[in-house]
């Protein structure tokens, strides 16, 4: 007896949400307005799009030009992006910087470091000098 009270109250709370999802989109159809979800915002205007950002798109092919490997990028914020090297290596890049130059101080202390034989952990280079640990 409980099972089929419990199934009854299950049927009826799906039914219900049913209905009022065909009311929903229906009301659309009755006032002659369909429903237009691309005009919902779903807050995906705040996630980053690597099309719509031109230093991302140029840091990425700095990178490439003068082979360096990575082996994976990661949005930290819509400015921010840090990429790991296949060294292991992580490096923390500014997308508010000149693309160009912060690769050619990412090669410059990697190979001053491997000339002094010290071994980099970590790169930061959002700031004017760079924090190597």
């Amino acid at each position: 007896m409980i099972k089929k009270a419990v199934i009854k109250k299950k049927l009826l709370h799906f039914l219900l949400l049913l209905f009022v999802m065909a009311a929903l989109l229906s009301v659309g159809v009755l006032f002659g307005k369909p429903v237009d979800f691309k005009s919902l915002n779903f807050g995906t205007d705040k996630l980053f799009n690597p099309a719509k950002n031109n230093n991302y798109l140029i840091l990425v092919n700095q990178l490439a030009k003068e082979q360096i490997d990575i082996s994976y990028l990661n949005y930290l914020d819509n400015d921010t992006v840090e990429a790991s090297l296949t060294s292991g290596v992580k490096v923390i890049f500014s997308l508010k910087k000149e693309p160009i130059s912060l690769v050619t101080s990412l090669q410059l202390i990697l190979s001053r470091f491997r000339i002094e034989g010290r071994k980099v952990s970590k790169i930061d280079l959002r700031f004017k000098n760079p924090v190597v640990e």
